[in-house]
């Protein structure tokens, strides 16, 4: 017996499907994100250690890059119904 708020309705296989699809997209997208939050991160650490001015600079715009993938992301999960 289905759950009392959905006794009568019909599920739309397609629907279910693209979801699911989109979910899997948003969290592959997320993930992205972090891994380039982390590996600027790791950048800008090795250039402060070895005093190199232009990879400390790349590694902070990779994780500004990485952060705002991850915000856009968390933003369409917000956004979508």
């Amino acid at each position: 017996m289905p759950p009392a708020g959905f006794r009568g309705r019909t599920v739309d296989p397609q629907r279910v499907d693209r979801a699911r699809e989109e979910y899997a997209m948003s969290i592959s997208k997320k993930a992205k994100g972090v891994a380039k939050t982390a590996e600027g991160k790791t950048k800008e650490t090795a250039g402060k250690i070895t005093g190199d001015k232009d990879l400390e600079l790349k590694g902070k715009a990779e994780k500004t890059q990485g952060r705002a993938r991850k915000t856009v992301e968390k933003g369409k999960d917000l956004l979508e119904p």
